[in-house]
C-alpha cells in the first residue's frame, strides 16, 4: 500500500504555508506602518514647538534691540538734565548733581521722618515762623493708601504711581509770617498740595494746615521667563 501524501495534501500544506507567511507580513506591514505614523506625527509635533520657540525667541531679541535703543535715548535724556541750567540752580550745593534734584522732589520711598525734618529744617526755616507742632501720618494710618490711591489721585492731583502722604503743622506768628510759610510750601521742589487752613487767634496768629505730598515707589524691573507648551 502506498502511504504517500495525495497530490491535494500537498497543496494544501502549500496553501497553508504561504496563508501564515501573507499574515506573517501583513503583521508587520502593520507594525511598521504603525511606527512610521507615531514617528511622523511626533516630528511634526517637534517641528511646531521649536518653531514656537523660534517665535519667542525672535519676540524676545526685537525686544532686547527696541531696549538697548531705548537706553541710548535714556542716555542722551539723562545728559541733557545733567546740563539743565533750572536744576542747577536747585542743587543744595556746587558739587551735587542735577539729578539729584530731580530724586529729592519725587522720593521713592515713604520716609516720613526725613519729611518732618524737612518741613522743618528746609521748607518753614526760612520765614519767621514758629513751629508748634508738625506731625506726619504713621504708617499705620497709610495703610489704606494703595487701596485709596485712585481716590487721592483724584482728589489730591497725584500723578501716575505716586502715593500720597498725608501731614499736618500748626504755625504761630504774624499773618505775613504764615503767609510766606504757606508759599514756601506751595514753592518746595517736593510737590505739597495744601488741602485746609485755618487760622485763630489776634495780633499772633495760629495756622493749622493740613497737606498732602507723594512718593513714587520704585519700579522694579526682572527678566522673566515663558513656558512653551506643546
Amino acid at each position: 500500500m502506498n502511504n504517500s501524501p495525495t497530490k491535494p495534501s500537498k497543496m494544501r500544506g502549500v496553501i497553508s504555508k504561504d496563508t501564515q507567511q501573507i499574515m506573517l507580513f501583513a503583521v508587520l506591514t502593520a507594525i511598521v506602518v504603525a511606527v512610521c505614523l507615531v514617528l511622523g506625527v511626533n516630528f511634526i509635533e517637534d517641528i511646531n514647538y521649536n518653531s514656537q520657540i523660534i517665535g519667542e525667541l525672535s519676540v524676545t531679541n526685537n525686544t532686547l534691540k527696541n531696549n538697548i535703543d531705548t537706553t541710548k535715548t535714556l542716555d542722551g535724556n539723562i545728559e541733557d538734565l545733567k546740563k539743565n541750567k533750572s536744576l542747577q540752580k536747585l542743587r543744595i550745593n556746587a558739587n551735587s548733581s542735577p539729578l539729584e534734584v530731580i530724586l529729592d522732589s519725587m522720593p521713592t520711598i515713604d520716609n516720613r521722618s526725613a519729611l518732618a525734618a524737612s518741613l522743618q529744617n528746609s521748607i518753614l526755616s526760612k520765614s519767621n515762623i514758629s513751629i508748634q507742632s508738625i506731625n506726619v501720618n504713621d504708617s499705620a494710618s497709610a495703610e489704606n493708601a494703595t487701596a485709596t490711591s485712585s481716590t487721592s489721585r483724584q482728589t489730591s492731583g497725584s500723578v501716575g504711581n505716586a502715593l500720597p502722604v498725608q501731614f499736618s503743622v500748626v504755625l504761630i506768628g504774624q499773618y505775613e509770617a504764615i503767609q510766606t510759610a504757606i508759599k514756601d510750601m506751595e514753592r518746595s521742589i517736593r510737590p505739597i498740595t495744601i488741602d485746609t487752613i485755618t487760622i485763630n487767634g489776634g495780633g499772633e496768629l495760629r495756622a493749622s494746615i493740613t497737606a498732602t505730598t507723594y512718593f513714587s515707589p520704585l519700579i522694579d524691573y526682572k527678566l522673566g521667563s515663558k513656558e512653551v507648551i506643546r
